[in-house]
């Protein structure tokens, strides 16, 4: 008899713990899932290439384009979500101002690579 009441407190408190694991790992999905929507909410707030240099065509040179804020030339070309993702952002690498975004083809989705 004691036996069962310690083996059904045991298993109240192992599953107590999958439940709170659980809600903790879906509160984690939905944090992350978050993360990702306001990624791109920044992204597509970033204008185009040609809104870019139509707003700033100082920017365009003989070797490509250049940051509005410092000048440099040095623009990193980021993947939004991985570094394969089709939703580009182009970065200053001198001052860290977001400059300007791909337009991505297809679908734009914020689901990680396939491997």
């Amino acid at each position: 008899m004691a036996f069962l009441v310690i083996f059904g407190l045991f298993s109240l408190l192992v599953v107590g713990f999958m439940v709170s694991v659980n809600v903790s790992m879906s509160d984690s999905a939905r944090e992350a899932k978050l993360a990702m929507e306001k990624e791109l909410a920044n992204w597509q707030a970033l204008p185009t290439v040609d809104q870019y240099l139509a707003e700033h065509p100082h920017c365009r040179t003989d070797r490509g384009i250049k940051c509005h804020s410092c000048n440099s030339t040095s623009i990193k070309n980021w993947g939004v979500f991985h570094a394969t993702s089709e939703q580009r952002a182009f970065i200053c690498n001198s001052c860290g101002k977001r400059l300007y975004r791909n337009e991505a083809a297809g679908d734009v989705t914020t689901s990680p690579p396939a491997e």
